[in-house]
């Protein structure tokens, strides 16, 4: 059944991506007072000058990891120093919606950050703030180079003991933006305003063994202004159930991961209920 909002809710247009100085400008609005005993330098340093992956950052630092987002994405930073358009979070790991606002439950203080805040960050800051992400987190993929691998000019889906809408139809491209990153990343997404992501990330692509990750996504283009999260990771989770938990898997590249000409490939991805997603692209 297709839920229809009405009055709680307004559809945000598919607007450009933030340039670099509206997301400063933004994260300098929401943390005049940044604290940046932990950083290498006396200001807060660039993402461009830090290594980067989808969901992890390393930009120096004396801290423990920490949590930060901007209005792309949300990072784990190690060494406790966020690149300058990242604001962190104010909960603790394995409570990331801590605040309690008028609204709902939050992972900022009331009024100290944009409450048209996008869903899509919400979801992030949801599959991340139980475990810190490193580019060693979760089950890596296997990777490697065939040329004669069968891939698909349009991308193309099969699953089997999974249910989402990324299973009936697949497009590429993705509502996700991670920024400057230092990996390789081939993203696709289920058509409509709402649905599911899957982004690949290989990791240090240039090296002899890459490793890959799979990282599934909820996205909606559906935003309700307001101080609360768990709205949208409860009105917008997959219909057949939670978030699938990958267990293993294989990317098969038609050329090296780092190569700049167009790549074609499969993905297999098991999960840990036993479920099997096979993607040509």
């Amino acid at each position: 059944m297709r839920l229809v909002f009405t009055s709680l809710l307004v559809l945000a247009c598919a607007c450009s991506e933030p340039s670099t100085d509206d997301l400063r400008d933004a994260a300098a609005d929401a943390a005049p007072t940044r604290d940046l005993s932990c950083c290498p330098g006396e200001t807060p340093p660039s993402l461009e000058s830090c290594t980067a992956g989808v969901f992890h950052a390393d930009c120096g630092g004396s801290g423990e990891p920490v949590l930060a987002c901007n209005f792309q994405n949300c990072k784990w930073f190690a060494g406790g120093c966020p690149a300058d358009t990242y604001r962190p979070i104010a909960c603790p790991l394995g409570d990331p919606f801590c605040v309690t606002t008028v609204d709902g439950q939050w992972p900022y203080e009331s009024g100290t950050f944009d409450p048209s805040f996008p869903p899509n960050m919400c979801d992030q800051v949801e599959l991340l703030g139980n475990a810190v992400a490193t580019p060693e987190s979760g089950p890596a993929l296997n990777v490697r180079v065939d040329p004669e691998v069968v891939g698909s000019i349009e991308p193309s889906i099969a699953c089997d003991g999974i249910q989402l809408d990324l299973c009936r139809l697949v497009d590429r491209g993705s509502t996700f933006h991670p920024g400057m990153v230092d990996s390789k990343t081939f993203s696709f997404r289920s058509p409509g305003p709402s649905g599911q992501a899957l982004v690949l990330e290989v990791i240090e692509p240039s090296s002899d063994s890459p490793s890959a990750r799979a990282h599934f996504l909820e996205f909606t283009d559906y935003w309700r202004y307001g101080e609360d999260c768990t709205y949208y990771t409860t009105t917008f989770e997959p219909s057949g159930g939670g978030r699938p938990v990958v267990a293993s898997g294989e990317i098969v590249l038609s050329t090296a991961p780092d190569a700049s000409t167009a790549t074609r490939g499969r993905a297999t991805i098991h999960t840990v209920d036993g479920g099997t997603l096979v993607l040509l692209f």
